[in-house]
């Protein structure tokens, strides 16, 4: 009997060496992409230390190899999507190439320095300088422009030069370059002339001869022989053309300041062409055309100076009787008598201009600008100083500055009180007259101040030894000392310095008229020179350098050579005393000029002084205030 086919209930079981195929395709396949990606993934070709060793070993077909392919690699990265691994390949790209290319670079000027010192190139050098030549094109012409610069700037002789020369003719791929400089040898020593006078300027610091000169090379085309030629006088003429506005901005910007346009305007022209957009010359040229007159001539004949000393501000005081009254009458005139001078004066044409403006620093008389149709004139208020007995004549016995930043004149009445005012004193009223009439003065003039320093500066005692004369001044004359009158010297010195901040920001020139009023044909030279030191102890620290002398009373020395020479070596360049008419004389180390002197004497007897040629005395005069 046969058995019935009995049906399997369970499931099939796979065999285990089935599994083990199943899991080696598996990693094979894994294995296979991961491959597949990695070679997928961007890198480089070489790497820095690939270079290193290649550098090491001297194998130049090798740099050039790496070189290449990694230019050629970053240019691939440039062009695909920037993710970080993209850009950080790119960093490190060019990393290695301009590793490559420093390295060719300090090779290829090591040997071009070699060169022009005298060296020979090698075979070997001048086929490596010519392979590297693409390479290294930008440090090598920076290398030769270093080596004809220093030519042009007188650092290398003509024989180095010509060495150096020949040396990289030997190159190939300077030949084209180099070759200009040996054809057109008489170019080359004519450019070599004209930059030693170049040199010898910026020798001497003249900025502004260095670059005219420089440019009066490029200007001349045929001059520039070849390109590094051409870079260097660029270059140069840049750079010195930089150093020269630095330098004369700082100039033109505090002429301005002080309205000494014409300075400004010679200094603005020198170099507008230069820097055409700099806005902030513009603006300064533009407001010097609109304020300086259409046309300004040389002057060179003897300027006319007028000087008066302090101004009678109080006229009852002044002429009330008592023992100081002739004298100011005499000596002195009134504010309102300076006011209509200055009046005639512009109504005669004449211009205010400064006492310096004639002479050099070193003493030597120069034409002087001047406005035409215009007369030059310099004014001069002289014997400036401060005392008690000037004050009972109705004198200021100090100066001050108001909040305005205006000097003031300040009166003592007999009560002992005080009182202030920019008219008080000759300052103002010619500031003020200016500001009325800004023609009336040239280039920013106003007039000189000789100080008197023996009662303090001003006003302002700044040492025992002022404040002693002053006091005992006043004792001598029975004059009541006022409590405002304080020994504090600290507080004095500020007043000085204050005072005179504000003088030299209206252009007032101060000068000397001695320590001590000196007369100085009648003392000795032992007396000068004593009164020359106690200028320079007490007096100048506070006005600055003082180079101009105006002869206490008038009193000149020029018969007396040893006195002129000793005060001309102590630096006074300009000496003054009085005369009848504009007169000059030019001495070894000094200029004399003539001033005349404006009084109440000289309003009453015009003839007498030659005030004629200045004034109709008759209407300055204020004979309803003056006595008799």
């Amino acid at each position: 009997m046969s058995q019935p086919l009995l049906e399997s209930t369970g499931r099939r079981r796979i065999r285990p060496k089935t599994l083990i195929h199943v899991g080696v395709i598996i990693a094979l396949a894994v294995t296979i992409v991961f491959i597949a990606l990695a070679i997928q993934k961007p890198r480089l070709p070489f790497s820095l230390s690939d270079y290193e060793q290649a550098y090491a070993a001297g194998d130049d077909d090798r740099v050039f190899e790496i070189y290449d392919r990694i230019r050629g690699k970053r240019a691939d990265l440039l062009g695909i999507s920037q993710t970080v691994r993209v850009t950080q390949l790119i960093a490190e790209a060019e990393k290695i190439i301009d590793r490559i290319e420093q390295d060719a670079g300090n090779k290829s000027k090591a040997l071009i320095l070699s060169a022009s010192q005298g060296g020979s190139l090698s075979e070997q050098s001048i086929a490596w300088l010519d392979q590297y030549a693409a390479m290294t094109s930008h440090r090598m012409s920076e290398a030769v422009l270093e080596q004809v610069t220093r030519y042009f700037d007188g650092d290398m002789d003509q024989d180095k030069f010509t060495h150096f020369l020949n040396e990289m003719l030997r190159v190939p791929h300077l030949v084209r370059e180099f070759e200009p400089l040996k054809s057109r040898h008489e170019d080359v020593t004519q450019i070599s002339k004209l930059l030693q006078e170049a040199n010898d300027a910026a020798g001497r610091g003249n900025l502004y001869q260095e670059a005219s000169v420089l440019s009066k090379i490029i200007e001349e085309k045929k001059l520039l022989v070849f390109e590094p030629v051409s870079s260097y006088l660029e270059n140069r003429l840049k750079t010195v053309q930089s150093a020269y506005y630095a330098e004369q901005i700082i100039l033109i910007r505090e002429e301005m300041s002080l309205a000494k346009t014409y300075d400004a305007s010679i200094r603005i022209k020198r170099i507008i062409g230069w820097f055409p957009d700099d806005h902030e010359l513009q603006d300064f040229y533009d407001i010097c055309i609109k304020k300086n007159p259409e046309r300004i001539i040389t002057w060179w004949n003897p300027v006319e100076h007028i000087a008066i000393k302090p101004i009678i501000a109080d006229a009852e005081r002044a002429f009330d009787g008592d023992r100081f009254s002739a004298s100011a009458g005499r000596e002195l005139i009134l504010a309102v008598e300076l006011e209509r001078a200055l009046g005639q004066l512009y109504d005669h044409d004449y211009v205010l201009v400064d006492s310096r403006s004639f002479v050099s620093a070193d003493g030597k008389l120069r034409g002087m600008p001047c406005p035409a149709g215009k007369k030059p004139v310099v004014l001069v208020l002289e014997d400036f100083y401060g005392s008690l007995p000037r004050a009972e004549s109705g004198i200021a016995w100090r100066l001050d500055v108001n909040q305005e930043g205006c000097v003031t004149g300040v009166l003592l009445d007999s009560s002992g009180e005080e009182r202030a005012d920019t008219r008080y004193s000759a300052i103002g009223i010619v500031e003020e007259f200016i500001a009325r009439h800004p023609d009336f003065s040239f280039n920013g003039a106003t007039g000189a101040i000789a100080v008197v320093g023996q009662y303090g500066i001003f006003g302002y005692p700044v040492s025992d030894i002022q404040d002693l004369a002053l006091r005992r001044e006043a004792m001598d004359l029975g004059i009541a000392i006022p409590e405002s009158l304080k020994t504090d010297f600290a507080l004095n010195r500020s007043k000085v310095h204050e005072v005179v901040k504000a003088l030299n920001s209206k252009n007032w020139t101060l000068a000397s008229g001695t320590f001590d009023r000196l007369q100085l044909p009648n003392v000795t030279l032992q007396t000068i020179s004593q009164d020359l030191a106690m200028m320079e102890r007490w007096v100048v620290p506070y006005t600055g350098e003082l180079s101009t002398l105006y002869c206490p009373f008038g009193e000149h020395v020029e018969f007396d050579a040893k006195k002129v020479a000793l005060i001309a070596e102590a630096g006074y360049t300009l000496q003054s005393g009085y005369g009848s008419w504009a007169y000059w004389n030019q001495n070894r180390a000094h200029v004399y000029v003539s001033r005349t002197f404006l009084s109440g004497d000289g309003l009453k007897q015009s003839s007498i002084h030659n005030l004629n040629r200045f004034f109709d005395t008759r209407a300055i005069i204020e004979s309803n205030v003056r006595p008799g």
